[in-house]
């Protein structure tokens, strides 16, 4: 989690990091990112992985 805020900014600063929808867009993928990472937290890799590979299957 502490890379994707670094790289956003970084980006900001940057050229293509000007474009306002997109820096919304990166925000909203952080946040996204935190959220999903707090749900599966208590959940091994293995438990996880199990689950992919059962709703792959279906």
């Amino acid at each position: 989690m502490i890379h994707a805020i670094l790289l956003y900014k970084v980006f900001k600063h940057t050229e293509m990091g000007d474009d306002q929808d997109l820096r919304i867009k990166m925000v909203s993928l952080i946040r996204t990112r935190k959220m999903l990472a707090n749900a599966l937290g208590p959940f091994s890799d293995t438990e996880i992985n199990n689950a992919c590979k059962k709703i792959m299957n279906a």
